[in-house]
This record gives structure tokens, sequence and C-alpha cells, in this order.
């Protein structure tokens, strides 16, 4: 079975073309996916799944440099210990991020991001005033591109998202020992790549 998974495998990659990011070219990109995440900061929290929402624009400065700019809902949060019941949070975020291709569809990427929250509930409560408005995070990801057709590439992206500033106010949902709660959390998104 194993080395039928890799013949599969071989033969898939062996049949995409390889696509190169060309220099000064625009590109758009639509990815959706499934996000693990959870609140940092206490054991307050354990890990929920998620989904999650991507959309950008990459400006290749050579065949290897591209900045781009990001639109991404995330809905992530964390399954609480104490409650027992899961705290949703919904963002829309604006990204910034320099990427760098090691190969012509293998590449990496890092840069800031801003994030809004649209919603906070604990299932169905309401918790928007527990909570701040803005955070920042930091992606950090990896990208693989192959070419499954005329100008367009397949995208399959991982990144961890990693939170730089506390999502709660000065208490949270009344439970001890909760200071500083930060986002955390890993994504994996598909869709497709191609040029503007």
């Amino acid at each position: 079975m194993k080395n039928f998974i890799v013949m599969v495998v071989a033969a898939i990659m062996a049949s995409m073309s390889v696509n190169a990011q060309v220099a000064n070219n625009v590109y758009y990109r639509v990815q959706v996916g499934a996000n693990l995440s959870t609140l940092t900061g206490s054991d307050f929290a354990k890990y929920k799944v998620g989904w999650t929402v991507n959309t950008g624009f990459d400006f290749s400065f050579t065949n290897n440099f591209a900045l781009g700019l990001d639109i991404i809902h995330d809905y992530i949060g964390a399954k609480s210990k104490v409650l027992d019941e899961n705290v949703n949070l919904d963002y829309l975020g604006f990204g910034a991020l320099a990427r760098y291709y090691v190969t012509p569809w293998v590449g990496f990427y890092a840069g800031p991001e801003i994030n809004f929250l649209t919603s906070a509930k604990v299932e169905d409560r309401g918790i928007n005033s527990a909570c701040k408005k803005t955070e920042f995070t930091v992606p950090l990801g990896v990208t693989f591109e192959p070419e499954i057709g005329r100008s367009i590439s397949l995208v399959i992206d991982f990144r961890y998202r990693l939170g730089l500033s506390k999502v709660n106010k000065d208490s949270f949902l009344g439970v001890d020992g909760v200071d500083k709660l930060r986002n955390s959390a890993f994504i994996l998104t598909l869709g497709v790549k191609r040029p503007f």
C-alpha cells in the first residue's frame, strides 16, 4: 500500500508542469481551508477546529521574490477547559507578506497582519465586550504552487498564525488567571493562483 501511494504521488507530481514566478507580474490568489486554533497565555483553552477564507495579490519583483497583500477571514478561537464550551472569534484581516521562492513552485513567507474582530461568542452568547477590537499577528508559512493548467497554479498553503497582541480586555468570562490571551492557529488552505 505504501509503495502504491508513493507511485500515485509521483505520477501526480510528474504530470504537473513547473510554474516559475515571473518578474514584474501581478498574481491573484483565492484560497479556502481549515484551521486548528487556541488561545495561549493560560491553561484556559485547548484547540478547536475552524475555517479560513483568503484572497490576495502578489507582485513579483524577481523570479524568486514577491510582495503581497492578503485579505483574510478567520473563524478561530478555542475550546474552554473551564466552561467546556467553544469560544468563537471571527476576524477580518489584512496582511502584507514577503514571499521568497526557493524553487519555481515552493516558497516561504512572513509579514505583519492586522485583524479586526467582527464577532465574539461563547456558543450562542455574545462576548464582544470582553474582547479587544483589533489584534496584530505574524503569519509564517510555506506554499506549494505547481501549475495545473494554462497559467493556473494549484496553491497548497500551510501557515502558523502567531498572535502578538492580547485578545481579551481586563477580564475574560469571569475566569481567574486569564490575563493575556493571544490567538494561535495552524492553517491549511487550498486554492488557485493565476496572473492578473
